[in-house]
């Protein structure tokens, strides 16, 4: 009996390892789960909104939409105000600048006193004589 006491209690079968692994086992689980989580919604948080995907797809099919109907291709800027004006939503304020070869508009006038968030991007289109031009474009909610 002494002998087998004595044995006993060197095997490798002892509860107290294997709760204390299994322990640390759920430990890491539960560690790991919590940090996937939080990276998770840290690189959510970092994502636009929907409204300011819609912002910058608002301005986006507005050019495309001028350049389609060749309005962008006159460089009428008399004619391209109107229809961004007719186009663009009441509570979107959109400025532009426009550069083709040796011509240029750009009406911005007030974006140093914007409060909110500006979306931008560009289009490339092609004039009437044929000339790589560019439309910037930055469009803010009122």
């Amino acid at each position: 009996m002494v002998r087998r006491k004595l044995f006993s209690s060197f095997c490798f079968g002892s509860n107290r390892g294997a709760i204390f692994t299994l322990d640390s086992i759920i430990a890491v689980f539960v560690v790991l789960i919590i940090l996937t989580i939080s990276v998770f919604f840290m690189a959510r948080s970092e994502e636009p909104s929907i409204s300011d995907i819609q912002a910058s797809r608002i301005a986006n099919d507005i050019f495309a939409l001028l350049d389609y109907q060749n309005i962008l291709r006159n460089f009428n800027i008399f004619e391209i105000n109107t229809e961004i004006n007719s186009l663009l939503p009441k509570e979107y304020t959109m400025e532009y600048k426009i550069e083709c070869d040796k011509r240029k508009y750009d009406s911005r006038t007030n974006l140093t006193t914007i409060q909110q968030s500006i979306f931008s991007g560009e289009r490339v289109f092609i004039d009437s004589k044929f000339n790589n031009c560019v439309v910037r474009y930055w469009i803010w909610t009122k």
